[in-house]
């Protein structure tokens, strides 16, 4: 066996953010159970998320460098949706790490991906509220409450979607939009819902910030 794991923190000064936490691990012995692996690929995102941040120096820069890795992570879609003066919400962010993936949602979804007017389920629902949805297994809990309408529902069911997460972008009072995350091939968990939150709360905090 290697050394012995250790988790290292570190603290680091990002501008027009503050000074944000890092934790890494050393070491070279083998997670000791699946739940450690997971913890230490949730802090590798984040800490991956907080070196984007810390060149980005716009949102659009921000919007082109973090998909990757939240897809990467999550294994599925990400969305990333910003509100209009209307209330209506629109795509900034669509991303699949896999490139067959995004251009076949693309063609299927498109009409559901790019706005979502106000009161409709699913993103505007939890910009206007504030409470993240979860669902872990689409086959059980179906899209009922997520899908603006029976085409929204069959296009998500033909691309084979498990699972998915919504968390809304907020840094204080302020409401800057939606991030989503779904999954053909993943079924989420609460601990996926919460390292969402972290990377939600962190784009948000750089979005009020510029």
């Amino acid at each position: 066996r290697g050394a012995p794991l250790t988790w290292i923190r570190s603290r680091r000064e990002l501008p027009g953010i503050g000074t944000c936490t890092q934790i890494q691990a050393r070491g070279e012995s083998p997670p000791a159970s699946e739940a450690e692996d997971r913890l230490r690929r949730g802090l590798e995102l984040l800490d991956s998320l907080v070196l984007k941040l810390s060149q980005a120096r716009s949102i659009d820069e921000l919007c082109r460098a973090f998909p990757d890795l939240v897809s990467r992570h999550f294994d599925g879609y990400c969305l990333l949706h910003r509100p209009r003066e209307d209330g209506s919400l629109v795509s900034q962010v669509f991303h699949h790490h896999d490139p067959v993936r995004r251009t076949r949602a693309r063609n299927e979804a498109s009409p559901y991906i790019e706005t979502r007017p106000p009161g409709s389920p699913g993103l505007a629902r939890v910009f206007e509220t504030g409470v993240p949805e979860l669902i872990r297994d689409t086959e059980k809990d179906g899209f009922q409450g997520i899908a603006m309408n029976s085409g929204h529902a069959d296009a998500l069911a033909r691309l084979g979607i498990r699972s998915l997460m919504i968390v809304r972008l907020e840094a204080g009072a302020e409401r800057y939009g939606t991030l989503a995350v779904s999954s053909d091939t993943r079924s989420y968990t609460e601990e996926d819902l919460a390292f969402l939150k972290q990377v939600a709360f962190r784009v948000a905090a750089f979005m009020d910030h510029h």
